[in-house]
């Protein structure tokens, strides 16, 4: 999250574990928020999830997000120019 003067990181490495929150949040009118996932699930599915999770927190902290890019994709099979034999 970027709220225009200070830049602040919230990490989840696995699901049952409590966010790593590197600092307090303040209160401000404006933030920008990246959300970089890589999730083992369909990118439709992904992308319906984050929807629903920001029109709740929209409707929670009563406020209106507005959402400037979206991406999802599913990578496709690595092709490694090297192999090493077993």
């Amino acid at each position: 999250m970027h709220d225009g003067k200070e830049k602040y990181k919230i990490s989840f490495t696995s699901i049952p574990h409590e966010p790593i929150i590197e600092s307090v949040f303040p209160e401000t009118n404006n933030a920008f928020i990246l959300i970089n996932a890589r999730v083992q699930i369909l990118p439709l599915f992904l992308q319906k999830m984050v929807a629903d999770a920001i029109s709740e927190m929209e409707q929670f902290l009563k406020c209106r997000m507005v959402k400037k890019s979206r991406s999802s994709f599913k990578p496709g099979f690595p092709k490694p120019t090297h192999r090493i034999p077993a």
